[in-house]
């Protein structure tokens, strides 16, 4: 498949989209002609009875700051990925939903952000540090991908990102998250949590994790929130 730019394609995806939906709400006729995709042929057939719903919300992920800046320019809101760590959000992902919204003339409340970080629960601490090891694999994973560099490179890891690319260039899984320097950062991204007390209307139900609380409770760690 040829390559072509993904935040256009995205941004393209999302308006046909929503084009296709207002042809069955609407009965407007179909005609989209983007780049990348081009719709103008909607039979009867195909077409079901407007619902008179409100339209349906449409969320992208998105990581790097084109595709962040595209979502908030086309979308409802976006979904981050769990490798993105406080610090991403907070000095990127934010400035750049701000400058896409601003392009759009849209307003931050029509906007929402959601996801992010890894959560891993257990019973004591000897079961957190086996999940802490499950994650640590999974950031050491999503950090040899290319197209993630920035989020490492922001924590000045970006020489880790590319050993973490060449070990899974040459296969070596197993060995990425076993190597010193893999070692520090799910550590270092970390923050231990302790589980509230339950709720009084409803003792039954699963009490919420907080950063405060001294309650005795099954060990909880976010990850990453660096």
């Amino acid at each position: 498949m040829p390559w072509s730019a993904p935040a256009a394609r995205l941004r393209e995806y999302v308006e046909a989209l929503r084009a296709i939906w207002r042809c069955y709400e609407q009965r407007a006729p179909l005609a989209y002609a983007g780049e990348h995709y081009r719709f103008n042929l909607m039979t009867p057939e195909f077409a079901p009875k407007a619902s008179g719903l409100p339209p349906i919300p449409v969320y992208t992920a998105a990581v790097r700051p084109a595709m962040i800046r595209t979502c908030a320019r086309v979308a409802d809101g976006v979904r981050l990925h769990p490798f993105c760590t406080r610090r991403y959000h907070l000095e990127v992902v934010a400035k750049e939903i701000e400058q896409g919204l601003a392009q759009a003339g849209r307003s931050r409340a029509a906007f929402e952000v959601c996801g992010g970080g890894f959560v891993i629960t257990a019973a004591d601490q000897a079961g957190l540090e086996k999940q802490r090891e499950a994650v640590r694999y999974r950031v050491a994973f999503y950090g040899s991908t290319p197209s993630y560099r920035p989020v490492l490179e922001l924590h000045g890891w970006g020489e880790l990102a590319g050993r973490l690319h060449q070990l899974s260039r040459s296969g070596q899984w197993k060995q990425m998250p076993r190597s010193s320097a893999t070692r520090c950062y799910p550590t270092s991204w970390s923050k231990p949590l302790t589980r509230s007390s339950p709720p009084k209307c409803n003792s039954a139900s699963p009490a919420s994790a907080t950063a405060s609380s001294s309650a005795p409770a099954p060990a909880h760690s976010a990850c990453p929130t660096a």
